[in-house]
């Protein structure tokens, strides 16, 4: 009687070790997967948003280059058909009302397939100098320090000047209390920026740099 009693309070006690440590396991767990999923969050969007930065570059450069040619310069823009991933323009179904607007949407069907937003996110600003450049583009920072987005403007010049193209895009930061290290700006966003500069090509007849 004593060996049977003896052999199930050793069966038990094995028993209730089992599901303490499985308590255990469950207790550590629910205190280290906040800061596990944080990180793989902050590591996750981290990526995306260098892999964002290089897109916005390759876009910046690809229509910097209809420029360069003087194919912006000579593109209708009141004939112009919205590009695949376009927003379009603010004229009726979405016509482009003046060459910014077309030249805006040209960049952001560079980006479509990522960055999204480009009526309120994206701006883009060219300018440009018939001699080096100047002083006239403002600081990409306000007062405090913090980054700004680009004035739109679009001003791509004539045959052979120099052209300064500046694109920015807000991007939103998502990823909880890492949002600290990602935010450059004021309003929880993150500011992506890409820049190129050339001169223009001699692309009408009879002109010579």
């Amino acid at each position: 009687m004593t060996f049977r009693f003896r052999k199930r309070l050793r069966v038990l006690r094995r028993h209730f070790r089992k599901g303490a440590t499985r308590a255990v396991a469950g207790i550590e767990f629910a205190f280290v997967a906040p800061v596990f999923f944080t990180l793989l969050l902050g590591i996750m969007e981290t990526g995306i948003l260098f892999y964002a930065q290089n897109t916005l570059q390759l876009a910046t450069q690809t229509a910097g280059r209809l420029v360069r040619t003087g194919s912006a310069q000579g593109t209708d823009y009141a004939a112009a058909t919205i590009c695949s991933g376009g927003a379009g323009g603010s004229g009726a179904g979405h016509s482009y009302a003046n060459s910014q607007e077309w030249f805006k949407d040209q960049v952001c069907c560079g980006i479509s397939s990522l960055l999204t937003n480009c009526v309120g996110a994206l701006h883009v600003n060219v300018q440009n100098y018939t001699g080096g450049f100047g002083s006239t583009f403002s600081n990409s920072v306000d007062a405090n320090g913090n980054l700004v987005p680009v004035t739109d403007n679009y001003s791509p010049g004539s045959p052979c000047d120099v052209v300064l193209m500046r694109t920015t895009y807000n991007w939103t930061v998502v990823t909880p209390v890492l949002s600290w290290f990602l935010v450059n700006m004021t309003g929880g966003t993150h500011l992506l920026s890409a820049t190129t500069a050339f001169r223009n090509e001699p692309y009408t007849s009879g002109s010579a740099c």
